[in-house]
């Protein structure tokens, strides 16, 4: 067994150490948490013999695109996750305690924290929805606790930006800056098919969709339309700037790129109409453009 103490980056001294079966520990005397590192089968080796002393656990899984979870000691981790995006997942944090305040409660208003503060950073999740619960104050600060063990243990990105800068599935847009966007050789460049609206982008992974600084915006609305899509639209001008275009008074234009949800769904918030994927035309001829990625 190895054992190394270092000061965090908070001034707090964290424990490691590895134990005879090669996974790694953290923890701090101030703290009610501990964590556990290693590959999932041999961190459910340990939870197993440990099932009498722990009740509840939140947990990251570190693939591709990663797993944010909560539940019992006798659970599966990553239950909501494909055979194919389980077998992806390289390593295991696991957070648990000792003390009976960890509950079943306190862990999914942890487990909501580290997913919002995860997509903040640009970290590409395999979960497919934010969860929408209250949050404590204890949850807060056991988060703070928390990111610095998990930090220690060797996953930052909870409180740094994480070098995928990933948009994930539940943002219907995010905003790309210019100098952020590449488009790849090979590339399919569409454009907009709506009138004299212009409008070009591209297909990017998840089915999700780029389109470029420059775009055409339409401030009015067709009756066809749904709510939702009112509703996002409504989001979208109350987030961005949308200057007004020279000689048009219903029109303006987006100086940024956008990720969207999809190629439909930007047509849809883009024109104020009930377009789908048809709106979105091959181009004969893509220019050499190449900028930084969006993701």
């Amino acid at each position: 067994m190895t054992d190394i103490v270092f000061n965090s980056t908070a001034g707090r001294t964290l424990r490691v150490f590895e134990d005879v079966d090669g996974l790694r520990h953290v923890e701090s005397l101030p703290s009610i948490l501990r964590v556990v590192v290693g590959p999932i089968e041999s961190v459910k080796e340990f939870l197993k013999a440990n099932i009498t002393l722990i009740s509840f656990i939140v947990y990251l899984l570190q693939g591709p695109r990663c797993y944010i979870g909560r539940g019992t000691v006798d659970r599966r981790m990553g239950d909501r996750l494909s055979e194919a995006e389980l077998a992806q997942m390289q390593v295991s944090y696991v957070v648990y305690s000792l003390d009976a305040r960890f509950d079943s409660e306190l862990c999914t208003s942890v487990e909501s924290v580290l997913i919002e503060r995860a997509d903040k950073n640009g970290v590409p999740l395999a979960n497919t929805a934010k969860p929408h619960v209250s949050r404590s104050r204890d949850s807060h600060e056991l988060v703070l606790d928390l990111c610095r063990l998990v930090r220690g243990a060797g996953f930052p990105f909870f409180d740094e930006a994480h070098p995928a800068n990933a948009v994930n599935a539940w943002h219907a847009f995010r905003a790309i800056e210019p100098e952020q966007i590449s488009i790849p050789p090979g590339t399919v460049l569409k454009k907009l098919v709506c009138g004299d609206l212009v409008a070009e982008g591209f297909g990017l992974e998840q089915e999700r969709f780029c389109v470029l600084p420059g775009a055409h915006y339409c401030f009015t609305i067709k009756s066809g339309l749904s709510d939702d899509n009112r509703r996002r639209r409504l989001e979208f001008e109350q987030q961005n700037t949308i200057e007004k275009l020279p000689g048009f008074e219903d029109r303006g234009v987006l100086r940024q790129g956008f990720n969207f949800y999809s190629a439909p769904m930007a047509a849809k918030i883009l024109t104020g109409q009930h377009l789908g994927s048809e709106a979105w035309e091959e181009i004969s001829q893509v220019p050499p453009i190449d900028a930084g990625a969006p993701r």
